[in-house]
Formats: structure tokens, sequence, C-alpha cells
């Protein structure tokens, strides 16, 4: 599990205006959640939005596409509320 506050932008193309800065960041994560095989869950905060999502299992994702990453973007002020993670080993979901 990783967590951290800023969006990196995981939607928007590599190199876009958006993802500036972003795009080493991401390639890292990808490449160490891909040897690392197991399950892996991205928890931020940045964008105010709730977003549950695989980041590197979409349409346009540069390959390989890693479909064990769970990304989620959990809500900001002025719209506080809980997001509840729930860890279960015997499921092959995990997260």
């Amino acid at each position: 599990m990783l967590a951290f506050q800023a969006n990196p932008f995981f939607e928007r193309a590599a190199g876009s205006a958006e993802r500036v800065g972003f795009d080493a960041l991401i390639a890292r994560m990808k490449t160490r959640a891909q040897s690392f095989g197991g399950p892996v869950a991205l928890l931020h905060g940045d964008r105010h939005l709730f977003i549950h999502d695989r980041p590197f299992l979409r349409s346009g994702e540069p390959a390989p596409q890693v479909g064990h990453v769970v990304r989620v973007q959990t809500y900001g002020s002025p719209l506080l509320h809980w997001v509840k993670l729930t860890v279960d080993p015997n499921r092959p979901e995990l997260f």
C-alpha cells in the first residue's frame, strides 16, 4: 500500500501538462508493482472526488498492463467523507 497526497493524474496521457513531474513517478510505481506481483493499493487525495479504479489497466495505457494495482482517491474539503478499505487475505481481490 502506498499513500500520498497529490493526484498524479493517472487518467491523463503521459507527457500531458497535468502529468508534468509525475511521469517518472508513475513509471516507477508501475515497474515496482509489476516486479512485486501481488496486489497493490495506491491511496491519495487532492482532487476532492472519489475515484476507485485500476490506473494501469485501461485503454491507452502504455504496455505492459498491470491489473493488480487499485487506486482510491479520497474526498477533500469541503466534501469530507470516510472511505473504508477492507483487506481480506482470503479473497483474490484482497482490497
